[in-house]
């Protein structure tokens, strides 16, 4: 599944979902909407739609190890790193990430051949309170 197969509009205090043109869901929070559509399948979902954003969030981790827990794993830890406010006493406007995150997912993965990983990364110009990465193990 694909996220262009996934329309979300704004109808007053609701957030309806479409999926391939069809009503599918209305939620009145976007926790509720990012929540569904991860467990729809929709991983690598990137939405902005009236301020909602995933980039992969902590719900789309977890839903994405469960789905592949064979029963072999009787644990699972998700990190997630953000932007922070203040850095040194100084207000940050935003941070430029550039991670080759590829290399990084490689590297982590390298710590240990028992573990699964998932990893969603984000590079470019983030501002406070905006997640740089989730890291599910």
């Amino acid at each position: 599944m694909g996220s262009s197969d996934i329309v979300i509009v704004r109808n007053g205090d609701f957030y309806e979902v479409y999926e391939k043109g069809e009503l599918v869901a209305k939620f009145s929070t976007k926790f509720d909407v990012l929540k569904v559509l991860s467990s729809m399948g929709y991983d690598e979902v990137a939405l902005d739609v009236e301020g909602i954003k995933d980039y992969g969030n902590p719900l789309t981790v977890f839903n994405k190890l469960m789905r592949e827990n064979d029963g072999t794993y009787g644990a699972l830890a998700i990190f997630t790193g953000i932007v922070k406010g203040f850095s040194d006493g100084k207000k940050v406007r935003y941070v430029k990430v550039d991670v080759d995150v590829e290399e990084l997912e490689k590297k982590i993965k390298s710590l240990s051949s028992d573990a699964k990983v998932v990893l969603f990364h984000r590079n470019g110009l983030l501002k406070p309170k905006e997640p740089i990465l989730h890291l599910g193990i």
